[in-house]
C-alpha cells in the first residue's frame, strides 16, 4: 500500500512539475527557495521524537499517553519554528534582501509547515500501530491534491504567491482525511507522560536531526544565494525526480521500525537479520536500474520531462543518481539502530556526515568564500555533495551496526554492485554510438538497462521462484484490500 501510494504521487507530482517548468519557471524557483528557507528552520520541529513516538506506539505501551507526549512536544516545537522563521524572513526583509513576493511566499510556507508537522503527530501513530495503510492514503492525498491545484494554477500563469497557497491547501486536504481516519482508533488527550522517556530516546538524535533535515534545504538556500532562482529551479526539478524514487526506502522504513522493535536483534535466531537482508534485497532490485538510467540519460530525461528550457536540470539529475541508492540504504540501516536502541551512534554518524557535506557544498557551490576561490558549480556541486556524503553516511553507519549489533549488510550485496557498475558502463558505450533522443528511443534505452541488470543478476543467482513469489504475493490486490479493511475496522 506504502508503494502503490509513493508510485502514484510520484507520477502525479511529474506531471505537475513538467507544467511548472514549461509554464511558471521562474516562479518555480521561487517558491522551492521560500520553501527551503522555512524548512531549514522547521528541522528543530522533529529532533528524533517522531521515531521515539513509532517505537514507543510499537512497543505497545499506552496510545493515549504516546498521543499526547508527543503532540504537546511537537506544538512546543512548532512555535519555536514558527518564531524563528518569522524573526529571520522579517530582518532580512527590512534589511533588502529579499522583496515582498517572496517574504509572502515564505509566510504561506510556515503555515503549510505548521499544518504539516500536526499532520505528522496523527500519522506518526497510525505507522506505529502498523496501520500505513491510513498514512499511505494521506500521503497520496495531499500529493494528488496539490499537484492538481499546482497545474491548474501553472497554467493560469499566476503570480508565485498565489501558486505557493497549492502547498497549503493540498495538506489542508490531507489534514481533512487524517482527521476523519484518526476517529477510528478513539485516541484522546491525556497527561503527557512520556515526555520525559521521549527526551532521553530523542537527546542522542535531537543534533543529527536537525543537522540531517537542514541540510537537505540548506542546499537551495546556497544555491539561490550564489546563482539564483532559475538554477535554484534546475536544482529543485532534478531533485523532485531523486525524491520520487527515494519516497520508496521512506515507505519501507515506515514499516520496518515498528517490525525490528519487536524483535531481539542481538539474537542471531530471532529473524530479525533475515528481514533486515531481505529488504536490503529488494530495495537493490528496485533502486539499482533506475540509478543506472538517471546516471546516463539524466540530460535527455529532463528534456523530455521538462523542456529544453530545463535541460540543465538533467546534468544535475545524472549527478544526484548515486543520491537516491545511498540514500535509501541508509534509511533501512538506520532502523536497525533505532530499533537496537543505539540511536547515539546514529547521531554521531550524521555529525560526521553533515561535516564532510558541508564542507563539500563550501567548496563546490560557491565562486568564493572570504576572497579564497571556489569551484563555483552551483546545483551540480550541491547534487555531488550530497552524493558524496550519503555514500560516506551508509559505509558508516553499516560498519557501526557489524560492529555495534552483529548484524552484517545482505552478504549477496556485491553481485548487485557489480551489476549496477557494468551496467552503467554498458549504457554508456551504448548511448555513445546511439543517439538516444526522443521519447521513443528513451523507453527502448530503458527497458535495456532493466533488462541488463536484471539478467546479470539473474546469472549470479539473485533471482529465484521464491523471490517471484514473494513480490507476487506482496501486491496480491485481495490481500492488500484486505489488510486496509483490517486497518479500517
Amino acid at each position: 500500500m506504502n508503494a502503490i501510494s509513493k508510485i502514484v504521487a510520484s507520477l502525479i507530482s511529474f506531471i505537475s512539475l513538467m507544467v511548472m517548468t514549461r509554464y511558471v519557471g521562474d516562479q518555480y524557483g521561487i517558491m522551492m527557495w521560500g520553501m527551503s528557507f522555512v524548512a531549514v528552520f522547521n528541522a528543530v520541529s522533529d529532533l528524533g521524537f517522531h521515531t521515539a513516538n513509532i517505537k514507543s506506539v510499537a512497543e505497545g505501551r499506552d496510545q493515549n499517553a504516546c498521543f499526547s507526549s508527543y503532540f504537546v512536544i511537537k506544538m512546543i516545537l512548532t512555535a519555536i519554528m514558527i518564531a524563528v522563521s518569522v524573526i529571520s524572513i522579517s530582518i532580512s526583509a527590512m534589511e533588502g534582501h529579499v522583496d515582498r513576493e517572496t517574504l509572502q511566499v515564505v509566510l504561506i510556507f510556515i503555515a503549510y509547515f505548521t499544518v504539516q508537522n500536526l499532520q505528522t503527530v496523527m500519522t506518526g501513530m497510525f505507522d506505529g500501530r502498523i496501520e500505513s495503510g491510513k498514512s499511505s492514503i494521506v500521503f497520496m492525498t495531499e500529493y494528488v491534491s496539490r499537484s492538481i491545484i499546482l497545474i491548474v494554477l501553472a497554467l493560469m500563469q499566476v503570480s508565485v504567491t498565489v501558486l505557493s497557497l497549492a502547498y497549503l491547501m493540498g495538506t489542508l486536504v490531507s489534514l481533512a482525511m487524517t482527521l476523519l481516519f484518526f476517529r477510528r482508533p478513539k485516541i484522546r488527550l491525556v497527561r503527557p507522560k512520556y515526555i520525559r522517556e521521549y527526551a532521553m530516546f530523542a537527546a542522542p538524535l535531537s543534533v543529527s536531526m536537525v543537522l540531517l533535515s537542514a541540510l537537505n534545504y540548506l542546499d537551495k538556500v546556497l544555491i539561490g544565494i550564489y546563482d539564483g532562482s532559475l538554477e535554484v529551479g534546475y536544482y529543485a526539478a532534478a531533485l523532485g525526480v531523486v525524491w520520487a524514487f527515494t519516497s520508496f526506502g521512506d515507505s519501507l522504513n515506515r514499516i520496518i521500525l515498528p517490525h525490528l522493535s519487536k524483535f531481539d536483534l542481538y539474537d542471531k535466531d530471532s529473524g530479525a537479520e533475515e528481514v533486515i537482508w531481505r529488504s536490503e534485497k529488494y530495495m537493490a532490485m528496485l533502486i539499482f536500474p533506475l540509478v543506472a538510467v538517471l546516471m546516463v540519460l539524466g540530460p535527455e530525461l529532463s528534456v523530455v520531462l521538462f523542456g529544453a528550457g530545463y535541460s540543465q536540470a538533467g546534468v544535475i539529475l545524472s549527478y544526484h543518481s548515486v543520491l537516491i541508492a545511498a540514500f535509501v540504504f541508509t534509511g533501512i540501516l538506520s532502523q536497525v539502530l533505532y530499533a537496537a536502541n543505539k540511536a547515539s551512534l546514529y547521531g554521531k554518524a550524521v555529525v560526521l556526515f553533515s561535516a564532510v557535506t558541508i564542507v563539500c557544498y563550501a567548496v563546490l557551490i560557491p565562486d568564493e568564500i572570504l576572497g579564497i576561490q571556489m569551484l563555483n558549480l552551483g546545483g551540480v556541486g550541491a547534487a555531488l555533495s550530497l552524493s558524496i556524503g550519503y555514500v560516506f553516511l551508509t559505509v558508516l553507519i553499516a560498519y557501526l551496526i557489524r560492529s555495534a549489533v552483529g548484524i552484517r549488510i545482505y552478504k549477496g550485496f556485491w553481485k548487485h554492485l557489480i551489476s549496477l557498475i557494468s551496467t552503467v558502463a554498458i549504457l554508456s558505450v551504448f548511448t555513445s554510438f546511439i543517439d538516444v533522443s526522443g521519447i521513443w528511443m528513451l523507453i527502448l534505452t530503458v527497458l535495456l538497462c532493466v533488462g541488463l541488470y536484471c539478467g546479470m543478476i539473474f546469472v549470479a543467482g539473485e533471482i529465484s521462484r521464491e523471490d517471484v513469489r514473494f513480490v507476487l504475493d506482496a501486491i496480491n490486490p485481495k490481500k492488500i484490500h484486505d489488510s486496509l479493511s483490517e486497518e479500517m475496522k
